[in-house]
């Protein structure tokens, strides 16, 4: 499918992610009061798995 203006798409898009990313969502989502695991590279896989698993009682 072709973009009649490519730039102005390109444009919009990038706003949209602005929006969608921007720290009062993050902080939202955040303290919204749903169980969070916050991404952590120094963390095992299997860490991960056992943090949902206690989370949602599945353990």
């Amino acid at each position: 499918m072709e973009e009649p203006e490519p730039g102005k798409a390109l444009e919009n898009f990038r706003k949209g992610l602005e929006r969608i990313n921007s720290q009062e969502r993050y902080e939202r989502f955040l303290n919204a009061g749903f169980p969070v695991i916050l991404r952590d590279d120094n963390r095992r896989i299997e860490e991960t798995l056992q943090m949902v698993e206690t989370i949602f009682g599945l353990q």
